[in-house]
């Protein structure tokens, strides 16, 4: 369903509560290059071009861009790795899977979607309510209000 809703292959984290969908509604890319952004179950660093004051923007994700880990990776230049629970999968083509992840630790946080294969999701025994590491391996701002959409 969440997969329906964010158009297949891209994923849009699901961002619906408290401060950090206030902080990201309202988010102003001033002179920085990159920004740390909170969401539910942790942060994420995020491209911060020039925008006008005011502007609104909202973080997108493609689902081919989070691999998944069930380890903490090592030193990598991946910079948005998040601790994760997968919530559901669903085959997609004979070959490939979209896993849902809950972000943070306990699997509480924003929604986000991974693109895999069924041979990854096997080879790492994968499962619902399997502890990962969601590597994100790029993030981007655009315009909006953080609608899904």
């Amino acid at each position: 369903e969440l997969a329906r809703e964010c158009g297949g292959d891209l994923a849009e984290l699901v961002l619906r509560e408290g401060q950090a969908l206030r902080q990201l509604r309202e988010a102003r890319a001033e002179t920085l290059d990159r920004r740390q952004r909170p969401l539910r179950g942790g942060s994420l660093i995020v491209p911060a071009p020039k925008a006008s004051t005011g502007e609104h923007r909202r973080v997108r994700v493609i689902a081919g861009d989070v691999s998944l880990a069930r380890e903490p990776p090592g030193l990598s230049s991946i910079l948005n790795v998040l601790p994760a629970r997968i919530v559901s999968a669903t085959p997609v083509e004979a070959d490939e899977i979209i896993a849902v992840l809950a972000l943070g630790a306990d699997g509480s946080g924003a929604r986000l979607l991974s693109r895999l294969t069924r041979k990854s999701w096997e080879q790492l025994r994968l499962a619902e309510g399997t502890s990962v590491y969601a590597q994100v391996k790029a993030v981007a701002l655009a315009p909006g209000r953080g609608e899904l959409g």
